[in-house]
């Protein structure tokens, strides 16, 4: 049969699982691993990971700020402890000493490794006893390296190692180490450096929530001055910067090629659509207000009904912002075919959502049964957008039918203006600043001519017109262009953006409270465009140091959520408040009129028509967003699946046709086998974003010395920083302290692709790739399976799937990829999976939640998971005397193991750190990226 593989076996005793449309992965590993409660354990197999190396006993002081499990008794009991639970384990003894006969009962306990911490005193003399002992047993040695300094600098902890093969901790610093330049390590080719898991990504909370974290782990009192200065000296914004841009290369290598903070373009336009977002919702609300708001002489609420209109005029005003920004950032970065699509979705999506409050309109005449009923004949051309939709005093709720007419012509002229635009900039601002001038004077021209020949008054239409008519949106388009060539400079000022804003609410209050649309008001509406464009350009750097009060509002999560949906909110408000006023009518419940039978709004109904409009916008938006958008790629082109990812994962699956994964574990008796199920396990037809058809080693091969990566490969993840340098592939992988120990043992898998989104979207794509991602998807999946895998001895059993290791494999639906495994397969076995109700007749009623599966019960967890130990203790009779029902597998490999066995994740720059302004260079070129306000696989990701 055509795409199964060579000598694929299916029989009776074969059981099946259908990987139609899904993605396979190995599973992943987390190396630093605080064992401060078994909690974690299922955070982690729920996640993703199967395997867990670390150290601790337990909340214990010494747990909470250490990787170390001191006492044999302790590995003892630790190995026992876990040995019922389905993943993968290892534990790390305590490696501080200078005299080497401690260290050898640990190991012979059942130990995998030493850790070297700070806490109990990494010197010179330490560092260099536990490599010799690791020499001589073939363990890894991890290390959290002196962070005041106190016993020496990094360079001489760099020659302690005397070039021998040493795993560092959150290599960039701000979890511990050599301050301000441990990052330099990343260069060693003997150096296996890693990140962990809250640097990465760098945003604009990663500095603040650090310092907390570190006063807690590391048992520091904030009203201590000495210990505050501490904590500060490791919380470095600059080599967090850093080190994501040599993140990019592996879990623990890093992206080395940053582009120069002002040069962050991608997240100066995120920015700024992030503030137009919240001051969208701010004046939808208003609007809402404005007309709905309880009808009496004296409120709160009648300053705001009366300067409704204006609130109209800056809500068009800066939903034209939103889809001007997202229309030119197309224009400039996607080709044709992929900016045809953009308009088509866009406007498919406005008429979609116009239609819908028509369709809403009309139930409200057949709920109310009041006005006389429509012409069909009108309908109908509403529907095609060839007439006006009437009055809501005529017959049912405004339908806002304008809005796909006047859309529709001025993004047809965008190309056009944007070209004119790009030729101005070349030949200077002054020339861009006139143009736009030019084009502002055209848009406002024609209404100021009117409104002079027609005795200095304006009616509604006009007023209305003059937003939305094409010069006057392509006006908002050019100084759109202006904020953006301004924000370029990094030259913003938080007084400015303040002062701006209060211009702009200044405009909308001063105008007359009666009579504004047949006088001046629109004049004022039109006056915000410049107003709003000079906020932007000015609060453009605000996550750099702005003190902007305003950004700091606009910021923020809430207001951005919401802003996404309120063009919808603008469409429903009246039909959605006519229905509500029915509910209420019908129901008793509650009621919208006063005791003489009058509509009037109460203050109670009104609250809670707010929330159910926001509630119906927001639960259309997802519906279009997810089940709609979803089906229409289906139907349209099954053979592509574009993630629901807006940042990373659009590009991951190239084509189901030539990505197909069969892979066959079946019952034998041949050594190489011996560790599959017990039963055979099929999983057909997968695609892929990497395409495993061999070994995963031999088919991401090795990055060559032309590499262009300029920073060392971090092996596992590091910092943002290290966000560069992961990109690049000098942090080898992602390594994360787990649980209460600055750390997120659930995030190690999300944080990585999080990364990788951070770094296309700062970077663009990689040389290498072309029509995909799938060098930057293979270089970031190997942080967290195989590097960490090869550098802990581990790599013969587990971190990749080939024939002879153990079959611990993750499932995912491409839509939750990176967030939520659909199935976590261990040994062969299913271990846990998304599960709905157990009570139900079929296995998908809600909730559907990850639950374990059998064979995380019983003796089932002995057959198909492993506990690595030393080899000594692999051959140690009193460790056979714990009792364990899990294989005992020895680490193997792990001093000969160099940054050049890191696959896809092996650059070895020449770092330098500047001591006195933390700035980071790799071979020369200063390494920075600028932190992001938000990231993918976040939080809707996980509202249930």
């Amino acid at each position: 049969m055509d795409k199964v593989s060579d000598g694929m076996v299916v029989g009776v005793t074969t059981e099946a699982i259908a990987g139609e449309g899904m993605i396979v992965t190995a599973g992943g590993l987390d190396m630093h691993v605080h064992w401060i409660c078994p909690q974690q354990i299922d955070d982690a197999i729920a996640s993703g990971l199967t395997t867990m190396y670390g150290g601790g006993t337990g909340p214990a002081t010494g747990t909470n700020a250490t990787t170390c499990t001191p006492a044999p008794s302790q590995v003892a009991m630790m190995l026992q402890a876990t040995d019922t639970y389905p993943l993968n384990f290892g534990f790390s003894g305590k490696g501080n000493t200078s005299d080497p006969t401690g260290l050898k009962e640990v190991i012979k306990a059942g130990a995998a490794g030493l850790k070297l911490h700070e806490d109990w005193g990494t010197t010179p003399a330490v560092i260099d006893t536990a490599l010799t002992f690791a020499d001589e047993n073939d363990i890894a040695i991890t290390i959290h390296t002196d962070t005041i300094n106190e016993s020496g600098f990094v360079d001489d902890s760099i020659a302690a190692m005397k070039g021998r093969t040493i795993h560092t901790y959150h290599t960039e610093g701000a979890g511990g180490g050599h301050a301000p330049d441990i990052i330099k390590v990343c260069g060693l080719p003997n150096v296996l450096p890693s990140s962990t898991n809250p640097t990465r990504p760098f945003t604009t909370n990663t500095m603040e929530e650090h310092l907390d974290m570190l006063m807690v782990c590391h048992h520091l009192n904030k009203n201590i001055p000495e210990d505050v200065a501490f904590a500060e000296s490791r919380i470095r914004g600059e080599t967090i910067a850093a080190e994501a841009s040599s993140t990019a290369a592996r879990r623990h290598a890093v992206d080395a090629t940053a582009r120069p903070a002002a040069d962050c373009e991608s997240d100066l336009q995120l920015q700024k659509l992030c503030y137009v977002a919240s001051a969208r919702f701010l004046a939808s609300l208003w609007i809402v207000c404005g007309h709905f708001a309880p009808r009496l002489e004296e409120t709160a609420f009648t300053v705001v009904r009366h300067r409704g209109n204006a609130a109209v005029n800056f809500f068009v005003l800066t939903s034209g912002f939103v889809t001007h920004w997202a229309y030119a950032d197309r224009l400039t970065s996607c080709d044709a075919g992929e900016l045809r699509r953009f308009f088509v979705r866009r406007m498919g999506r406005v008429v979609l959502t116009t239609w819908v409050a028509m369709l809403l309109g009309l139930s409200v005449l057949l709920v109310q049964l009041r006005g006389d009923m429509p012409d069909l004949g009108h309908v109908l051309r509403c529907f095609l957008f060839l007439e006006t939709w009437r009055d809501p005093i005529d017959w049912c709720p405004n339908g806002q039918t304008w809005t796909v007419a006047a859309l529709l012509p001025s993004w047809l002229l965008y190309p056009m203006t944007l070209q004119v635009i790009l030729v101005l900039r070349e030949t200077g601002r002054a020339a861009l600043f006139l143009g736009a001038f030019i084009l502002v004077v055209l848009s406002v021209g024609p209404l100021a001519v009117v409104f002079c020949h027609q005795g200095f008054w304006l009616t509604n239409t006009q007023g209305i017109w003059s937003y939305i008519w094409p010069p006057s949106q392509i006006a908002d388009f050019a100084l759109g262009a202006v904020a953006a060539d301004i924000a370029r400079g990094g030259n913003g000022s938080g007084k400015l953006a303040d002062g701006c804003m209060l211009l702009v609410g200044l405009c909308c209050f001063l105008v007359p409270s009666s009579g504004a649309r047949e006088g001046w008001e629109p004049f004022f509406g039109h006056a915000l465009g410049p107003l709003f464009a000079a906020f932007l350009a000015s609060a453009a750097p605000a996550p750099a140091g702005c003190q902007s009060l305003v950004v700091r509002l606009l910021r923020h999560e809430a207001l951005v959520a919401l802003g996404e949906f309120s063009f919808e909110v603008y469409l429903f408000q009246y039909p959605i408040h006519e229905l509500f006023v029915a509910a209420g009518d019908i129901s008793g419940a509650f009621s919208m009129r006063n005791p003489t039978g009058a509509y009037n709004n109460n203050s109670c109904g009104f609250v809670i028509f707010v929330f159910w409009l926001w509630l119906f916008a927001g639960l259309y938006c997802r519906f279009i967003e997810v089940h709609l958008v979803n089906w229409l790629r289906h139907v349209t082109d099954p053979k592509k699946d574009e993630n629901n990812q807006k940042n990373y994962a659009k590009d991951c699956v190239k084509d189901y046709e030539e990505m197909k994964l069969h892979l066959v574990l079946n019952t034998s008796k041949d050594e190489n086998m011996s560790r599959m199920s017990p039963s055979e396990l099929v999983i057909a037809s997968l695609p892929l974003a990497v395409k495993i058809t061999e070994p995963m080693r031999a088919k991401m091969g090795r990055q060559t010395a032309s590499s262009t990566s300029l920073l060392p490969g971090l092996l596992f993840p590091s910092e943002e920083n290290e966000m560069n340098l992961r990109d690049e592939e000098c942090l080898k992988s992602f390594a994360k302290n787990s649980k209460a120990a600055m750390g997120r043992v659930g995030e190690v898998i999300c944080r990585t692709w999080q990364t990788a989104a951070k770094m296309k979207s700062q970077r663009g794509s990689l040389p290498e790739d072309t029509d995909n991602d799938n060098t930057r998807i293979k270089r970031y999946i190997a942080k967290y399976t195989i590097n960490p895998a090869l550098a802990h001895g581990m790599a013969h059993a587990i971190g990749s799937l080939e024939v002879g290791k153990l079959a611990d494999i993750c499932l995912w639906n491409p839509a939750f990829f990176g967030s939520k495994p659909e199935m976590v397969i261990k040994g062969g076995t299913i271990a846990w999976a998304q599960m709905g109700d157990p009570n139900a007749s079929i296995p998908t009623p809600q909730p559907v939640l990850m639950r374990p599966m059998f064979g995380s019960f019983g003796k089932a967890v002995g057959s198909t998971c492993m506990s690595f130990v030393s080899k000594d203790a692999a051959q140690e009779p009193s460790v056979l005397e714990y009792g364990l029902q899990k294989q005992i597998e020895a680490v193997k490999g792990t001093r000969s193991v160099q940054k050049k066995d890191m696959i896809l994740n092996d650059a070895t720059p020449e770092i330098s750190v500047n001591p006195e302004t933390f700035e980071v260079t790799a071979d020369g070129e200063k390494l920075t990226c600028e932190p992001v306000d938000s990231v993918p696989l976040a939080r809707k990701y996980f509202l249930f």
